[in-house]
């Protein structure tokens, strides 16, 4: 519940990189990036990565020249909406902390501390489309029940090197502060009477395509 209110936050509170225009612009120019990169294929005898140029001198140049003012002009774009961004991140997280409480807001951030650990499950994941794995159950219960070395190295390693989701987020030792600064009122809604069964109904087909999404992904690499 606190990550759904979290992500309502953001609209609520305006949040401009949740914007239209905005979301539309860094989106085009990501993908004007990528088109000015040759393609990443897959070396399937050594299971590696690797860029398919077969692109002559000049286009190699050109290229090179439209990438790099694509991606310092993204860059700027970034950095202008960067404290906005992150300050629509504190509000959205005291929003969070106002419906669903600082406890269950605390909860989920401690949980993205330990997202490493998901990806590791999935990277983990062997699927070769002979029976359907629970991709996103794996990657959950890495989180939900974590071994506990793993999950207290990270958290100091979080607290040390500032942990952040990305670029655009504030540290989330940080965001754990303002959180608990906010004090512990009572959750707004009671969880317990929310229709759980119903929003996993309502949202099982999306899940489904993007696990299935995820696999094909696993399948390829």
């Amino acid at each position: 519940m606190a990550l759904f209110a979290h992500e309502i936050g953001h609209l609520i509170n305006h949040d401009p990189a949740r914007g239209r225009l905005s979301y539309a612009a860094l989106g085009t120019l990501a993908r004007w990036q990528d088109l000015s990169h040759p393609p990443m294929l897959i070396d399937g005898a050594t299971n590696s990565r690797f860029y398919f140029e077969d692109r002559g001198l000049i286009d190699q140049v050109f290229g090179f020249l439209c990438g790099t003012a694509i991606a310092a002009l993204s860059r700027g774009f970034e950095t202008l909406m960067l404290a906005d961004s992150q300050r629509a991140e504190y509000l959205a997280d005291l929003a969070a902390a106002s419906v669903a409480g600082t406890a269950a807001k605390t909860e989920l951030l401690r949980k993205l501390i330990l997202s490493p650990l998901a990806e590791d499950a999935r990277t983990q994941t062997y699927f070769d489309g002979s029976k359907h794995i629970a991709v996103f159950d794996k990657m959950a219960r890495a989180i939900a029940a974590p071994i506990s070395e793993k999950a207290n190295a990270l958290n100091a390693e979080a607290m040390m090197l500032l942990h952040r989701i990305d670029s655009t987020h504030p540290p989330t030792r940080y965001r754990l502060d303002v959180v608990a600064a906010a004090g512990h009122p009572a959750p707004a809604l009671d969880a317990a009477q929310m229709d759980w069964a119903g929003m996993d109904q309502e949202l099982s087909a999306f899940f489904q395509r993007m696990e299935r999404a995820l696999l094909s992904e696993i399948i390829v690499q």
